[in-house]
């Protein structure tokens, strides 16, 4: 995950040349397929594609809000504040925004007091790391030093591996130098989940970044075994709005490997626990049009 604009840029280039490949096989009688499998094809690059504009619109709206300094661009937090955490204009969230708060220093500490890692610390990291990209290493390195008194704490090693995307989205150049930053991710979110097997964070951006190491490298059953390990954590707790994003994904994997009727189910199952979800909504009136 380099930046954003460059991932959808990579995954809308791979629909479009999935279409010229099925035009390509129809001019050559021996690689001709049925009918019905390239309609689950294409409906499985539509639905894709309906799904990436949804997200991409969301992404744009929380990168220009970390620009500004109102957040992050995790693609799994709700951005309705939770009523459990301090609220996003008390005394304590405005101390981190203020300008001897920037320090690397500063957000470890507050990570630290947070005594969790959710969606709300990591669309606030996320926000810091655009606005400091320079100063992502000195990030790693406080939070390494954090881990070496509490070693065993998951919420720090969740932090640590949303610090790596970060290091991967804004520092590194794209090309073979990303894949041993995630690298350095996934180890950091599989020692938090080890440490707590159903923190939800952790395993939703483990198993997102999967997700989008390309094809080549047969890691997509690996991304739908994540997925739906966590789905199964989600449904044994009382919905949140971020959950609704497991299924989208979820949705979007099993139409990308052929699995219309696998991706309908998951979002239909989705739809009734999020019926308010653009992105859930958008894939489904693709894939049922078919």
């Amino acid at each position: 995950m380099r930046a954003l604009p460059l991932i959808l840029c990579g995954v809308l280039g791979g629909v479009a040349g999935g279409f010229l490949v099925g035009i390509l096989d129809d001019d050559d009688p021996q690689k001709r397929t049925t009918t019905t499998a390239r309609r689950e094809r294409d409906t499985g690059l539509a639905a894709r594609v309906a799904a990436l504009e949804a997200q991409a619109e969301t992404w744009a709206r929380r990168k220009t809000l970390a620009s500004e300094g109102g957040g992050g661009v995790t693609p799994d937090a709700s951005e309705e504040p939770d009523a459990r955490k301090t609220p996003p204009d008390s005394p304590a969230e405005r101390a981190t925004d203020r300008p001897e708060a920037q320090k690397p220093a500063a957000l470890v500490s507050w990570l630290v007091g947070q005594g969790s890692f959710g969606g709300s610390e990591a669309n606030r990291m996320f926000g810091w790391m655009s606005r400091q990209k320079e100063r992502i290493p000195e990030l790693l390195a406080g939070l390494k030093k954090a881990l070496a008194a509490d070693p065993k704490n998951a919420d720090l090693h969740a932090a640590l591996a949303t610090a790596y995307v970060g290091q991967l989205q804004f520092n590194t150049p794209a090309g073979a130098q990303q894949g041993p930053v995630w690298m350095q991710a996934d180890a950091a979110y599989k020692k938090a989940i080890e440490l707590d097997t159903e923190h939800w964070q952790a395993r939703f951006g483990r198993a997102f970044g999967t997700s989008f190491i390309p094809v080549q490298f047969g890691q997509r059953p690996n991304a739908i075994r994540q997925f739906e390990k966590l789905r199964g954590i989600q449904e044994g707790r009382a919905p949140e709005k971020g959950f609704a994003q497991t299924y989208a994904q979820l949705g979007r994997l099993y139409a990308e490997a052929g699995n219309v009727a696998k991706a309908r189910k998951v979002l239909k199952a989705g739809q009734e626990l999020f019926p308010e979800d653009r992105q859930i909504r958008a894939q489904l009136e693709v894939s049922e049009k078919k």
